[in-house]
C-alpha cells in the first residue's frame, strides 16, 4: 500500500531529482540483547566514487545500548582528501513484532581542512528539525516544525525496516517515510522494489536489490522518468546482512558507492541461498 507525501507539489518532487532522498544508506548493527534491529555491532565499509573505478575512503558504523531499550547508532566516514562525515541517532526498541524507531538524528559533515561544511538534525519527537550550510564559515539554517509520522527514518535508518520486513519473509514493496535536506528540512514517501537474485559486481555471491525511490502520488507518472533510484544490496546467504549501496552524501552531493568489507566473522555465515522466489 502506497503512503501519499505529506507535501504533494511539484516544488519538492522537482527538488528531489537530483539526490531524491540522498540516502545515506550505510549499515545498522545485528542483534544486539535479541533486539530488533539485524546487524553486527560494528561494520567496516570502504567508499568508491560514482563508477566504482577506485576507493575514495572508508567509513565505521556501531551500534550501543544507551539504557532501557534505547540504542545509540554512531557513523564515521572518512574520505582520502580529508572529508569527514558523523552521524548518531537516537533509537528504540519495540520489540520483535515491529521495528525499531528513530527518536533523534544527527549528521554533520566537515569540510578537508575540518570546518562545518553542513549539518542535518532532527527530533522525531518533538518535531524540530534543521538543516545548516556553512558559507564563509558562516552557518545558513533552515528550520521547521514537522509531524513525523512513526514509519520514518533518515541516513543509516533508513536500513531498520528494510532488514525488519526481509528477515520476516516479504517479498512485496516496503512503504515507509524518508527525513532529508533538500535543502531546508522535507519528509518523503517512499517505496521499495526488492529483485532476486541480482549479482553486483562488487560483492560476491548472488544478492538481493533494493531499489528505493520517493513515491510522489499522481505526480509519479509526470517525474518517474527524470528521478534516479537509490539500490541497497544484501545477502540472503547471511540472514539478509547489508553488504553495500549506491546513494548520494547529501542533497545534491556527489554520488558514492558503498562496499562492505568482507572480514573473517562474516565470510563464516555464508550458507546456502534460500529460495526466495
Amino acid at each position: 500500500m502506497s503512503i501519499e507525501i505529506r507535501r504533494a507539489s511539484r516544488r519538492l518532487a522537482l527538488r528531489a531529482i537530483p539526490a531524491i532522498l540522498a540516502l545515506c544508506v550505510g549499515v545498522f548493527p545485528r542483534s544486539l540483547d535479541a533486539n530488533d534491529f539485524g546487524f553486527p555491532s560494528s561494520a567496516d565499509f570502504k567508499m568508491l566514487n560514482e563508477d566504482g573505478s577506485k576507493v575514495v575512503g572508508y567509513s565505521h558504523y556501531s551500534l550501543k545500548p544507551n539504557g532501557s531499550n534505547s540504542y545509540l547508532l554512531y557513523e564515521e566516514d572518512h574520505f582520502f582528501e580529508g572529508q569527514h562525515d558523523i552521524e548518531h541517532d537516537q533509537l528504540e526498541a519495540r520489540g520483535p513484532d515491529r521495528p525499531a524507531v528513530v527518536i533523534t538524528y544527527e549528521h554533520d559533515y566537515f569540510d578537508a581542512h575540518g570546518s562545518p561544511d553542513r549539518v542535518a538534525r532532527a527530533n522525531f519527537r518533538t518535531g524540530e528539525a534543521s538543516c545548516t550550510v556553512y558559507e564563509n564559515g558562516r552557518p545558513r539554517v533552515s528550520s521547521s516544525r514537522l509531524d513525523f509520522p512513526l514509519d520514518t527514518y533518515s541516513g543509516s535508518t533508513v536500513l531498520i525496516p528494510l532488514d525488519y520486513y526481509l528477515r520476516r519473509g516479504s517479498k512485496g514493496p516496503i512503504s515507509m517515510h524518508n527525513f532529508n535536506c533538500m535543502p531546508g528540512p522535507e519528509i518523503l514517501s517512499v517505496e521499495t522494489d526488492p529483485r532476486y537474485p541480482a549479482f553486483w559486481e562488487h560483492y560476491p555471491g548472488q544478492l538481493l536489490e533494493m531499489r528505493l525511490k520517493p513515491d510522489f502520488g499522481w505526480l509519479n507518472m509526470l517525474i518517474a522518468p527524470f528521478v534516479p533510484s537509490i539500490d541497497a544490496w544484501f545477502d540472503p546467504s547471511k540472514d539478509w546482512e547489508f553488504v553495500g549501496s549506491r546513494f548520494y552524501r547529501y542533497y545534491q552531493g556527489p554520488e558514492i558507492i558503498l562496499v562492505r568489507i568482507i572480514t573473517a566473522a562474516n565470510h563464516d555465515k555464508l550458507r546456502q541461498s534460500p529460495d526466495i522466489r
